[in-house]
């Protein structure tokens, strides 16, 4: 995978994300975010952790599906680890 749109994000309460793009085109697009702890996101920054573990090793154990479509209501769905294919996800070895 070509890692097109990989990014960290906050919400209100603080609680921060890592957000990847998995999917774009034919009026779909899809997204995946975990939650991830300030030590955890620092390590990611600094080059410690690979990305590809980011999404299947996560402190959660699931990770959040966002679909968005051009028409029709949106969807958000938790996913186990251990379900999201290999092909959606950065190579192993990838590193920032």
């Amino acid at each position: 995978m070509t890692i097109q749109d990989f990014f960290s994000c906050e919400n209100d309460i603080g609680r921060k994300y890592v957000g990847l793009s998995v999917e774009d085109g034919e009026g779909v697009y899809v997204w995946l975010y975990v939650h991830i702890s300030n030590s955890r996101l620092k390590d990611m920054e600094a080059g410690k952790i690979e990305l590809y573990d980011i999404f299947k090793k996560t402190e959660d154990n699931f990770v959040f599906e966002v679909k968005t479509f051009d028409v029709g209501a949106d969807k958000v769905s938790k996913l186990v680890c251990d379900d999201i294919s290999d092909y959606l996800l950065p190579h192993k070895g990838t590193t920032l």
